[in-house]
């Protein structure tokens, strides 16, 4: 048996071995020829992908606090994975396209993390892939555009930042000049987040981040006044703009340009959870 062979069962072993209510189960590999497909669990819901493109046509409600769950799962996935021993999994790209989602409620619908652990055997394109797709650019840390071989697990937690913007606001992170509520008080940095392709890449390896569309405490107010909606109609405008605050506090901190300033799965968590509690 060849190296590539022997590196091929042993990732299929891990796949076959992980088991947590927020990873896609993973059930074989059936091998035709040079060709090999996956059988893993069937997800009826589709991508949160397309959840949030659902809601930024008005064809589905997604309120913050269903963001909020929907986030929680994803980062109970990403802990589990970070923390496999002997040897955690690193996604390298997670993004919402990753997500799917299953359930009966759509109130409740859980969130599952999929496309993580194969072997270069299984697919000798994904690195090229990861760094030419343009879907993909966005999530990708500034450590791994810069080409920085010794980046760590961490760059998932970026790419969680991104998936926590998009998710709350319902828009292209980069490509979204059009948008009325992301420059409704910040105008003059619509052309510097409208950038593509490497421009962007060098952007966003010297700080660049998706806008936030508001810089004080009464832009927040009235931002959120007019754009975020609880499910939960006991919810006070106060609460909700703490909720929001919170959110973008933590967002912020994981999407740090220094990965080692960036907080644990472990610590988001526990602040998500914390934040599904606020009444």
């Amino acid at each position: 048996m060849d190296e590539n062979n022997e590196e091929f069962e042993r990732e299929v072993s891990l796949l076959g071995s992980i088991r947590h209510p927020n990873i896609v189960q993973f059930f074989g590999v059936i091998i035709s020829g040079p060709k090999k497909f996956m059988v893993v669990e069937y997800l009826q819901k589709g991508s949160l992908d397309k959840l949030i493109n659902n809601s930024r046509n008005g064809t589905e409600v997604v309120d913050l606090e269903r963001k909020v769950h929907f986030l929680l799962d994803i980062a109970n996935g990403m802990n589990y994975l970070h923390n496999l021993k002997p040897n955690p999994v690193i996604h390298r790209d997670l993004k919402p396209g990753n997500i799917l989602l299953c359930g009966t409620d759509r109130n409740k619908y859980t969130a599952k993390i999929c496309d993580f652990g194969l072997s270069k055997t299984l697919s000798n394109s994904r690195t090229n892939s990861a760094t030419t797709n343009i879907g993909t650019l966005f999530y990708m840390s500034n450590e791994m555009i810069s080409g920085d071989t010794n980046y760590n697990h961490k760059v998932d937690i970026y790419s969680f930042a991104i998936i926590m913007w998009e998710l709350f606001f319902e828009e292209n992170p980069y490509m979204n000049s059009n948008s009325t509520k992301l420059y409704k008080f910040v105008k003059n940095q619509k052309e510097e987040h409208d950038a593509l392709g490497i421009k962007l890449l060098f952007k966003v390896m010297h700080g660049l981040r998706p806008v936030i569309p508001f810089n004080t405490n009464e832009e927040l107010q009235q931002w959120v006044s007019e754009f975020v909606k609880p499910r939960n109609p006991k919810l006070s405008h106060e609460s909700l703009c703490r909720l929001t605050s919170q959110y973008i506090n933590l967002m912020r901190e994981c999407w740090n340009s220094n990965y080692d300033e960036r907080p644990e799965f472990s610590d988001i968590c526990n602040r998500l959870t914390e934040m599904t509690a606020i009444d």
